[in-house]
């Protein structure tokens, strides 16, 4: 499985259909949404980082 370092060293691989997400990346993380049946998402900025927010889910955290 590939492997997405980000600088706080936490990486998401989303798979799947996906109805609805909600990341915190701090301004930092990657995601990898290439696996993932996404048709609509935004991403909006509040004081603590980027958020996306993606159109239940299963997310594995990858170390």
């Amino acid at each position: 499985m590939p492997h997405y370092p980000s600088n706080l060293g936490t990486a998401f691989l989303i798979k799947g259909d996906i109805h609805s997400l909600t990341v915190f990346t701090q301004g930092f993380g990657k995601i990898d949404l290439r696996q993932a049946n996404i048709t609509n998402f935004y991403t909006r900025h509040n004081d603590e980082g980027d958020i996306l927010v993606a159109p239940p889910i299963q997310c594995r955290y990858l170390d």
